[in-house]
């Protein structure tokens, strides 16, 4: 039993590790600018996480936000949009996190208000 209980971690550990790589190369080529390069492994990052923890996991949301700072960075907003719609709406509301909602509402109309 003990073989197998290593394996099983060895294997998590490796899908972990995986998953931080993917994640920190897509950072590096968002540094670089690389947009395309950035989202390509980011996607795989995403990937590797959800077949270890699933859709529900709060590390997951790190990989959407980067993928939303990609394509506002690329200066497609609509999707840059939809990506942070998304997070709000599948991790800030399921984690009690409504007034953090409320104050970006009122930040971005103080932001209106003094731009305007």
């Amino acid at each position: 039993y003990f073989s197998i209980i290593i394996n099983i971690y060895f294997i998590i550990v490796f899908f972990n590790f995986k998953f931080l790589i993917f994640n920190n190369i897509g950072n590096i080529y968002i540094c670089q600018g690389q947009y395309d390069n950035a989202l390509d492994h980011v996607q795989k990052s995403l990937d590797v996480y959800m077949k270890i923890y699933g859709e529900e996991h709060a590390a997951i949301s790190a990989c959407y936000n980067n993928i939303c700072d990609i394509y506002r960075a690329k200066g497609q907003f609509d999707k840059a949009l939809e990506y942070c719609s998304f997070l709000i709406n599948k991790f800030a509301i399921k984690n009690n996190a409504k007034s953090l909602i409320e104050i970006f509402k009122k930040l971005l109309n103080q932001s209106k208000d003094t731009s305007g």
